[in-house]
């Protein structure tokens, strides 16, 4: 056995893992979290159904 030829399947298996691991973390969630003082469900106009009279239009879109 040459000495390229030794090494190319560890080559191979170290190139597939890496690329699977890529692909892997790309599938992660989307997870935004919004902090708001003094703020509660129904002042959100996409769960309040307009009953307290608010608009949020930016947080609805992501609603």
């Amino acid at each position: 056995m040459t000495h390229s030829s030794k090494w190319l399947p560890t080559f191979a298996l170290l190139t597939a893992s890496l690329v699977s691991a890529s692909t892997m973390a790309a599938d992660k969630p989307n997870i935004l979290v919004i902090f708001g003082d003094d703020i509660g469900q129904t002042n959100i106009s996409a769960y309040a159904l307009g009953v307290v009279g608010y608009k949020t239009p930016n947080i609805d879109r992501i609603a």
